[in-house]
C-alpha cells in the first residue's frame, strides 16, 4: 500500500466528528477492517446518503456488500479495483 493512502487513512473522514473518528480507531483495533475500505467498510447505505445531501462523503466509490448473513460491508470499489475516486476538498 502506497504511503499516500497510509496517510489518507490516518485522516479523520467528514462523515464524522472528532469524538466518532476516536471510538471507530478504537474498535478498528479489534476488528480490522481492510485497509483499502477503512472506516467505509461500517457505513451503511442511509448513512451514506445522509452523507451525500450534507456533502460530507469523501468516498463517492463506495458500495455495499450483503454477506448471507444479511450483514452489510462497505467497500470502495475503486480503490479495490486501482483507481481512486475521492471527492477533493
Amino acid at each position: 500500500m502506497s504511503e499516500e493512502l497510509r496517510a489518507r487513512a490516518a485522516l479523520r473522514p467528514a462523515c464524522l466528528t472528532e469524538a466518532e473518528w476516536r471510538e471507530w480507531q478504537r474498535a478498528a483495533k479489534a476488528a480490522m477492517p481492510s485497509v483499502l475500505d477503512g472506516v467505509c467498510a461500517d457505513c451503511t447505505p442511509e448513512f451514506k446518503a445522509a452523507m451525500l445531501r450534507a456533502g460530507r462523503c469523501e468516498w463517492l466509490c463506495v458500495e455495499f456488500i450483503t454477506d448471507e448473513e444479511g450483514g452489510v460491508t462497505g467497500r470502495r470499489m475503486s480503490l479495490n479495483r486501482g483507481v481512486r475516486n475521492r471527492r477533493q476538498p
